[in-house]
């Protein structure tokens, strides 16, 4: 004997491995008929006075969870193509009994399917977190070693000017200052030649002006 739909709703909220589906099982159940049509007064809200002289609101209900509009255009069409489907393959005789623990193969089978993409769904937010993590860490490396190849050429240059730089501008020191010896030196002796020169001119101008001169 086929469940009717709440039996059939009844059994998927209490045994559907999806924690989702049993969810909205149960928020079927409490405004669904076997007729599956939702009560009216539940699609119609409820009246929310905002003060005298003022027009009420209308306030969306709730089951379990889920606003009428949800339930109304997305779970209850669900469910009732999934029961359509459930019928169709347990005529009488061939599948679960009212309140028994039979389950068909092919609702079974949906069901492990659905319950396997909800654990999917739920662990991809932290495999996006560990994805994002190791890329961190590969830019974090990436810079690590750029920091540390600077710092080899900071000191490479360093110990460069220690070992060559450095010892050549002493050298160019030592040059330079013997060049400039020598030239201070040069300067000397060719203001003394001069003047050792004139003096000797001096003597010879005064020697031929003396009045005493040999006849």
């Amino acid at each position: 004997m086929t469940m009717t739909y709440r039996q059939y709703l009844q059994y998927h909220a209490n045994n559907h491995p999806s924690e989702i589906k049993r969810n909205e099982a149960g928020a079927l159940l409490n405004i669904v008929g076997d007729d599956r049509k939702i009560n009216g007064h539940f699609l119609t809200g409820e009246k929310v006075n905002r003060g005298l002289f003022r027009t009420p609101d209308i306030k969306e209900k709730q089951s379990n969870g889920y606003s009428a509009t949800t339930i109304n255009r997305v779970i209850n069409p669900w469910w009732v193509n999934s029961y359509k489907e459930y019928s169709k393959n347990n005529k009488e005789g061939s599948g679960p009994r009212p309140g028994g623990g039979g389950y068909d193969t092919t609702v079974a089978d949906n069901a492990r399917k659905l319950a396997f993409l909800n654990d999917k769904l739920g662990r991809m937010p932290g495999q996006l977190d560990l994805i994002n993590q190791a890329e961190q860490n590969r830019y974090a490396h990436i810079e690590d070693d750029y920091n540390r190849a600077n710092s080899d050429l900071e000191d490479s240059w360093k110990q460069t000017q220690e070992d060559h730089i450095q010892p050549l501008d002493s050298v160019w020191r030592a040059v330079g200052g013997k060049l400039a010896w020598q030239m201070t030196t040069s300067k000397s002796n060719r203001t003394r030649t001069l003047a050792t020169s004139l003096v000797l001119v001096l003597v010879v101008l005064v020697q031929l002006n003396s009045p005493c001169r040999p006849s």
